[in-house]
């Protein structure tokens, strides 16, 4: 049993499957397992996943034989996660090395916390930085809360990792083509204790935030809100406001061509050491990428 499972679902990823795949060889903890699930992609993505698990038996490669959508692969991986820890990758994303390390150190030495989160650097097509994404804080940081609304989290499903045992007990709901990742963890979390540090532990890609990608989440993000409602009926409608707000606003940027500004301005500058983390981090995960080509 290894401590830590990746979760890596994959559509079409064969571009940006390298950098992700080298950024979990480059963890500085190696008691991991990386489960990557081909989505029924139409390009060389279950390729790149049979060389990688060839190469390092660390990887497992599943497939699908045709399209399922997030929410079932997301599932068919959980389904097959053995390790102590799960936490997400996405293929056009990657990690930074100290990940694993990070919430390693916060679940072990605290077992009354079921999941921890962390920062994420948004980066462009060159792996250029352009802007951070950090977590909503209380009074001070690192913070220990306790999930008791369904509304906002405050802090991104990506740079999260949660205790496989009670991932498993919630799983995730398989009819959710987006925002599944937030209802998962709004049901697995839900009066239990998470902690927030701070630091960055995740790198972003800036493609995939798009203003359809963006509005169809709000779409699901909805839906998934709503099966709270018999139990929290006044943070659901205010949440449900908010997003709906959300949804409105960038819909009336869109129409006079100004969607662009909306998204660039939901994540907030880039701070100098947030910088200075992401590119040591990045140097570390291409140097691994380039000393060990998948091939």
């Amino acid at each position: 049993m290894p401590k830590y499972s990746i979760m890596m679902p994959c559509f079409n990823a064969a571009k940006t499957l390298p950098l992700a795949l080298a950024s979990v060889r480059a963890q500085t903890v190696e008691d991991w397992e990386c489960i990557c699930l081909d989505d029924g992609s139409s390009d060389e993505t279950f390729d790149i996943l049979q060389k990688a698990a060839a190469q390092d038996r660390r990887f497992v490669a599943l497939q699908f034989p045709e399209n399922r959508g997030r929410g079932a692969a997301r599932q068919a991986i959980l389904e097959a996660a053995t390790g102590e820890y799960f936490a997400p990758l996405d293929a056009d994303d990657w990690m930074f090395p100290n990940r694993i390390e990070h919430a390693c150190s916060w679940l072990d030495r605290s077992p009354e916390i079921e999941a921890v989160s962390g920062g994420m650097v948004i980066f462009d097509s060159d792996l250029n930085p352009l802007s951070q994404q950090m977590p909503s804080l209380g009074s001070g940081a690192p913070w220990i809360g306790i999930l008791d609304s369904p509304g906002s989290l405050g802090f991104a499903f990506n740079s999260s990792t949660i205790r496989t045992r009670l991932a498993k007990e919630h799983g995730f709901d398989p009819k959710l083509l987006r925002s599944q990742d937030t209802d998962f963890l709004r049901r697995a979390l839900m009066g239990r204790r998470y902690a927030i540090a701070p630091e960055p532990v995740y790198a972003l890609g800036s493609e995939t935030i798009t203003v359809e990608r963006t509005l169809r989440g709000y779409r699901y993000r909805t839906i998934a809100q709503l099966k709270h409602w018999r139990e929290k009926p006044v943070g659901v409608a205010r949440e449900t406001l908010l997003t709906a707000a959300k949804a409105g606003v960038l819909s009336a940027a869109k129409a006079v061509g100004q969607e662009r500004r909306i998204l660039d301005n939901r994540f907030p500058p880039l701070t100098s050491s947030g910088r200075a983390t992401f590119e040591a981090a990045r140097e570390v995960v291409v140097a691994e990428m380039k000393a060990n080509p998948i091939a």
